[in-house]
């Protein structure tokens, strides 16, 4: 009998990343860096959420394993919890609940305040699950309509956006830091959004691909609207928490900087 080992050898684009994040050469990685994607950046634990306040979806109407469809029951659990005062949890028992049916469709649960975690009683086998047997219909044009693919959606009430200043420089990716016109508008803690649209983005980012016209990129390009923490300004030079993930040619079409709303302490566990 002969043996064999092999020694398992790391993928020579993860070396290349681990390379550059350590010397700030992030510009030309093949690899975008997502170590800054999970819960507050990576950097805390979930919380425990055991002794926030339940509302039990079975407890308004809804019935697992029924074969029925629970969103009534879902509903008015979620507006419950909502309506109450604190950090809520909307809980969903083991079993299958069914959702969307032709009616609902078109409106999904909506989520719009701090504080409301959607939790069940497990991912795996004997689990919660939750199954939509309708995902929305689409216009003449085969898009989807309001409701479209999204059954659960976190988001304030209020998503007006304004636009708050503008970078007319060329931003690499990677880089966590950008020179803006105006900076009067900005606070640093405060959530911005950084938009830009422009077909000269393709190549920097995508060099060699030939793109497809069904894509619907060749006219506008990559149109990112990236979400940065600001964490220090100087001047009119701001800085974020996470880096920029796309290289941004604002020296072609100016980089829109917008407000950004968003909630906070949400999600989904357990389901």
């Amino acid at each position: 009998m002969v043996s064999v080992a092999l020694a398992q050898t790391e993928a020579p684009s993860w070396v290349d990343f681990a390379e550059r994040s350590l010397t700030g050469q992030m510009a030309e990685s093949p690899l975008l860096d997502f170590s800054y994607s999970g819960y507050h950046f990576s950097e805390r634990a979930l919380p425990d959420v055991s002794a926030w306040t339940h509302f039990d979806v079975t407890d308004y109407g809804a019935v697992p394993n029924d074969g029925g469809h629970d969103d009534d029951g879902i509903r008015a659990a979620i507006a419950a919890a909502q309506a109450s005062d604190g950090p809520a949890v909307v809980y969903f028992p083991a079993g299958k609940f069914r959702v969307s049916d032709e009616t609902n469709a078109n409106a999904p649960f909506i989520i719009s305040r701090s504080q409301v975690v959607l939790k069940g009683a497990g991912s795996g086998t004997g689990g919660t699950e939750i199954y939509a047997d309708w995902s929305g219909g689409e216009n003449a044009g085969g898009i989807p309509t309001n409701g479209g693919d999204y059954r659960f959606v976190f988001r304030p009430e209020a998503t007006a956006r304004t636009t708050l200043t503008q970078s007319t420089q060329h931003v690499e990716r990677g880089s966590f830091s950008i020179a803006v016109a105006d900076a009067s508008s900005l606070v640093v803690g405060q959530i911005v959004e950084l938009h830009h649209n422009d077909p000269s983005s393709l190549p920097l980012n995508f060099p060699g691909l030939e793109f497809k016209e069904v894509w619907r990129i060749g006219e506008n390009g990559i149109r990112p609207y990236e979400k940065h923490l600001i964490t220090g300004i100087v001047g009119n030079t701001v800085t974020f928490k996470n880096p920029i993930q796309l290289h941004l040619p604002g020296d072609v079409s100016p980089i829109i900087i917008y407000s950004y709303r968003s909630i906070e302490e949400v999600g989904m566990e357990d389901i």
